[in-house]
């Protein structure tokens, strides 16, 4: 450590780098260069893209046509997706490809249309089949009659239910 220590006090200093630092130094403050500026925020960036690269994968969410999570999906693949891509012809081979069994076959033949007009058209044939609010207020209230939602809980955190 002393080696390299010793070997940047040799390294010779522009006079432009010395004036930046002894700029403030009475008050106890050192100004940084430029190139000293610049460094800081190349390193904050890398540590922030380290910091990404070492999260999961996110993976997508996909719609099985299950009538109470077809509002959670369209919210994500809105916020997601559409959000970062306006070829039409890419978000309906997307849409198709994070649809499975029923609503993946209802949609599937649209890409023969436009991709405007396909895209288009496979939006609104998952909301007329799965977008009913109605239907999927009396699916709701069914499973809460049926206790399925409880049970679920129940199996999650069975510390949470109160027997009374």
């Amino acid at each position: 450590m002393k080696i390299v220590h010793e070997h940047v006090k040799s390294l010779p200093v522009s006079k432009a780098s010395q004036e930046d630092q002894n700029t403030l130094n009475g008050l106890g403050i050192r100004a940084l260069s430029a190139k000293s500026r610049e460094f800081d925020h190349v390193s904050e960036t890398v540590k922030m893209l380290s910091a990404f690269m070492n999260l999961p994968a996110r993976r997508p969410v996909k719609f099985d046509g299950e009538l109470i999570d077809y509002f959670g999906f369209m919210r994500y693949f809105q916020s997601t997706v559409t959000r970062h891509d306006n070829d039409r012809a890419y978000l309906l081979d997307y849409l198709i490809s994070v649809s499975e069994q029923g609503p993946a076959e209802a949609i599937r033949w649209c890409t023969v249309l436009e991709p405007q007009g396909g895209y288009d058209e496979a939006l609104l044939i998952l909301e007329s089949l799965f977008g009913k609010p109605h239907v999927i207020v009396r699916k709701c209230i069914d499973e809460l009659c049926d206790g399925s939602v409880l049970k679920l809980r129940v199996v999650l955190n069975p510390d949470s239910v109160l027997v009374r």
